[in-house]
């Protein structure tokens, strides 16, 4: 019954999720864009608030019957038991209204097609039951649907998914990052600019827009927690705070 079903789930309370900035992710093997931002906020970067719920986390929830696969898309058919499952069950900590959720794409992702629903944040109520259900449905079908490239199969990576703080952006963009120049590439709004680096001590460019004064602020915390990296920085600016929402190596442009 469902009180053993709870029990069942109960005995996943350390391994269905890893809180963003407890170093975990590692642990796991969960991809780069998992691991990556768990390791910034670790770092006291400015993340928005959220976890990833594991693949151990889908596998348990296929076994109790909790999620159905019907052809190749994966449906919910008790909303109420999957809140209870994750609020309760392995003790998830709530997240404000709204949030968004993720699939984190395998380590390679450059040879697979890209479902729509998995390359876009979704605004979810994650403590609505049906919302929660929809949202997760949607990710989970799209981590089957993702695998179409070299003849890979949907079983060959995990699918853990991102679940965080929805940030209400002002303007958003990415960055490039790359040691060997002495300046970071900003891609906003379609346009692609130069943003000068700072050093350890310097100040922002007052000369700049304070979204940018702050991106630059962002990129020298990133450099200080990754040290000799290249990589692509996703953000959103909120108006007071810039907002590290992705962190991708070998860096490239916003198409």
């Amino acid at each position: 019954g469902k009180a053993d079903r709870h029990a069942r789930l109960r005995t996943m309370q350390k391994t269905g999720f890893v809180w963003l900035g407890s170093r975990r992710a590692r642990k796991w093997n969960v991809a780069d864009k998992g691991r990556l931002l768990d390791q910034a906020a670790s770092a006291g970067l400015p993340v928005p608030a959220g976890g990833i719920l594991l693949d151990e986390f889908y596998q348990l929830l296929i076994r109790e019957g909790a999620l159905e696969v019907v052809e190749e898309q994966v449906r919910v058919p008790d909303p109420g038991f999957l809140l209870n499952a994750l609020y309760a069950g392995i003790r998830f900590p709530p997240i404000a209204e709204p949030g968004v959720i993720r699939l984190i794409p395998p380590q390679d992702d450059s040879t697979y097609e890209k479902p729509d629903a998995a390359v876009s944040w979704m605004p979810v109520d994650l403590q609505d039951a049906q919302q929660l259900a929809d949202g997760l449905s949607q990710a989970y079908s799209a981590a089957l649907a993702w695998p179409k490239g070299k003849g890979a199969s949907n079983s060959e990576f995990r699918k853990d998914l991102m679940l965080m703080e929805m940030v209400e952006a002002v303007t958003r963009g990415s960055a490039s990052t790359c040691l060997r120049e002495a300046a970071d590439d900003m891609h906003h709004e379609g346009q692609t600019a130069h943003l000068p680096r700072l050093g350890f001590w310097s100040s922002p460019d007052t000369s700049l827009p304070p979204f940018a004064q702050r991106l630059q602020k962002l990129l020298r915390g990133v450099r200080r927690s990754f040290g000799k990296q290249d990589l692509r920085v996703d953000w959103i600016d909120d108006g007071s705070i810039c907002w590290l929402i992705q962190l991708q190596k070998n860096a490239s442009p916003i198409e």
